[in-house]
This record gives C-alpha cells, structure tokens and sequence, in this order.
C-alpha cells in the first residue's frame, strides 16, 4: 500500500496513517474495510426507515455514525454527505434530509469502491 494506489475519494493523509497501522498490524485493514462495509450497508435502510417514521433525531444518530466511521476511513465525500444529513436532522428539516438520502447510496457506493480498491491493491 503506498501513496500511489489510494483512490481519489479518499483522503491520502488518513490513508497514509493507516497504511502505518496495516504495516504493524498486516490484515487490520480489510478487517476494518468489511466491518464499516457491512454495518454501514445496513445504515442506508435504517436512515430511510428513520426519515419515514419522522424520526430526525434517530436518523441525526445514524448520520453521525456514519460521519464518523466513514471519516476514519478517509472516505471524505461519504463523511460529509452524511454530515449534511446529521445537520438537516439536527435543525429539523426533513426536505433537506429526504434530498440528501437521495444521494447517499452513491456516496456510499462510491467510497465502497475506492476502499475495496485501495486495500486490495
């Protein structure tokens, strides 16, 4: 893993740190990878499920989850389109909300790629 192989959406001073962590600890990457793959995946359902319901302050929760962990990752689009969704949420306006869901399939799709990429290059 070095510098040249990290994806365009990621953020290459995070991944730089993590390819320190993966040459200490060989494999915790794509264990993390599959960890925020799997849980994130699950996440698109409940946000809708959230929005639906009209529940902004469980669907504030979930977005800054999914800030956080993606933010961690160096998945950078993913982070701030989910803290678009936690700040609508936050201020209560649920037509924001709705248009960012839109597009948070994308976003996450997106930094699936580039994260699979990087750690299987």
């Amino acid at each position: 893993m070095s510098p040249q192989t990290i994806p365009a959406d990621l953020d290459p001073t995070l991944c730089e740190q993590l390819a320190v962590l993966e040459r200490s600890s060989p494999g915790i990457l794509r264990r993390l990878v599959d960890s925020f793959l799997a849980r994130q995946s699950r996440a698109l359902v409940d946000a809708e499920r959230h929005l639906q319901a009209g529940d902004l302050q469980a669907l504030r929760m979930m977005a800054h989850s999914l800030k956080g962990s993606s933010a961690s990752l160096g998945a950078k689009a993913l982070a701030a389109c989910a803290g678009a969704i936690e700040h609508s949420a936050y201020t209560g306006d649920a037509a924001a909300c709705q248009r960012l869901l839109a597009d948070l399939p994308a976003q996450f799709a997106t930094a699936e790629r580039a994260l699979l990429a990087w750690v299987d290059g």
